[in-house]
């Protein structure tokens, strides 16, 4: 889950708004027709019919044109055809055209299948956009509708995925930790197959999109990052089904915020950097969770009118304002007082409702279109490991490799050539005694400490073929 960052570092000062449309002459002499969005000494953005937005350097030649109509539902489907090919499965749930990028050919149940994940999808999306706008009627945040078509991409390879993460994200983060992101340039939504099991990225990034496409914020605005992530983590369900808004707790939040290593929220609230960092994403979203869940309960009246400030904020200024002293004004009491506050608040609300937890030993992981329910039990031998496998995919079989790497630098491994849709197998107890690349046995923290690794390739490809033809990788130790 994760944003590209807005800006180029121009300084802009006109928003777009005006009842003509602009075309530019670049200098090959090509033109880009659209709505000029905000302009500034150095270049210009564009808002084009699509939706997407287009920056030119320069800034080029501009002649004014009659407007062109936004494009439709219709033209969406059009364009990602030409751009996905015939074999992607396409369907329509306005504002929403979802798009399921299959790897390789789907042939008779499977394409069956995968309209139904695309249907299952858009139905989701709009249930997202439903239960979004409710809670913005009971916060009495004003919202519009989107004035564009909204596009979701669901890509099943992974590799697929992260080489066109790659290409459309401009933050640091490795493509292999995005499990989805939100693109306020192109305007879409991209995720992986295999997030689409529980949706609870797919909802994250939703949120994402109606803040900026309802009328909520400004897209390429300067605005707190800690907000932008807080009220994207502020929702929560159960596979398709949405059981908590921004006033709830979110349990997937709420022992991390609450556990010592926290963030200092003035450096949180001043800052991006934490939420774009490797070893403190984790906590960055929790603590922006938290702030937001006791802003929402706490101080809603003030709550709503910074939302307002935040709301008309011009895109693509450089100077930002002083998170801080914005924050301190609209609040009466600084990050710090209300960080105090609201750690207090969330001890009394999580004792008051206690968090269903997995039996002891028991640990469950997903990852790469697969659950994996795994139980570790100590004994003279060492640590030993067993449990049981899903393919969480509802379109075809997949082949899996399993993992447990111990902190030890030991692993074992397990390994099905095929296994059918939605269908558990085995996974037989093992004693991790594989040593990992670079690990010295007996070195590292005592075993019994362990990371679940799961990987998964189509039956019939080259990853596949070359795990039948037994060339695995040997995973890397990091102490």
């Amino acid at each position: 889950m994760t944003r590209p960052a807005a800006a180029v570092g121009l300084v802009f000062a006109t928003l777009c708004g005006s009842a003509v449309a602009d075309v530019y002459t670049l200098a090959d002499g090509t033109t880009v027709e659209g709505e000029t969005y905000v302009t500034g000494p150095g270049g210009v953005w564009v808002m084009r019919p699509s939706g997407r937005l287009k920056y030119l350097a320069g800034p080029p030649e501009r002649t004014v044109a009659e407007p062109s109509a936004p494009w439709t539902t219709g033209d969406m489907v059009d364009d990602l055809e030409a751009t996905l090919g015939p074999a992607a499965q396409i369907s329509v749930r306005a504002p929403f055209v979802i798009a399921f990028v299959p790897e390789g050919r789907l042939v008779g149940m499977q394409a069956r299948r995968a309209r139904g994940v695309v249907n299952t999808a858009a139905k989701f999306f709009k249930n997202c956009e439903r239960v979004f706008e409710t809670f913005c009627r009971r916060a009495r945040v004003p919202l519009t509708k989107s004035e564009y078509p909204l596009a979701v991409l669901i890509f099943e390879s992974d590799v697929a995925f992260n080489e066109y993460s790659d290409a459309s994200r401009s933050d640091s983060l490795a493509a292999s930790r995005v499990a989805g992101f939100y693109s306020p340039v192109e305007n879409h939504l991209v995720l992986r197959l295999s997030e689409c099991d529980d949706f609870q990225t797919p909802l994250h990034e939703a949120i994402h999109v109606f803040t900026f496409n309802l009328g909520l914020a400004n897209r390429l605005a300067p605005l707190p990052t800690w907000w932008v992530e807080g009220i994207a983590s502020s929702f929560a369900n159960n596979e398709t089904d949405i059981s908590v808004g921004p006033q709830a707790l979110n349990r997937n939040y709420v022992r991390t915020a609450l556990a010592e290593r926290a963030i200092d929220w003035d450096d949180m609230i001043r800052g991006r950097i934490a939420f774009y960092n490797n070893d403190s994403i984790h906590r960055a979203y929790a603590q922006g969770w938290m702030l937001h869940w006791y802003l929402v309960n706490a101080y809603p009246k003030p709550y709503l009118e910074y939302v307002k400030a935040l709301g008309e904020r011009v895109p693509g200024v450089r100077s930002r304002p002083d998170e801080v002293a914005t924050f301190t004004r609209f609040f009466k009491k600084s990050p710090g007082e209300i960080q105090a506050e609201a750690r207090q608040a969330l001890a009394v609300a999580d004792r008051r409702s206690p968090e269903q937890k997995l039996p002891a030993g028991l640990s469950r992981t997903r990852d790469s279109l697969g659950v994996v329910e795994l139980k570790a039990v100590g004994g003279r031998g060492g640590m030993r490991a067993g449990g049981r496998l899903q393919n969480a995919s509802t379109i075809r079989p997949l082949a899996f490799v399993v993992r447990v790497e111990t902190t030890d630098g030991l692993y074992a491994q397990w390994y099905y050539p095929e296994v059918d849709p939605r269908v558990w197998v085995s996974l037989a107890p093992q004693v991790p005694s594989l040593p990992m690349r670079g690990a010295t046995p007996g070195r590292g923290v005592p075993a019994g400490s362990f990371f679940v690794r799961i990987e998964s390739a189509v039956p019939g490809s080259e990853q596949a073929e070359a795990w039948a033809a037994g060339r695995f990788r040997v995973p890397e130790f990091r102490p």
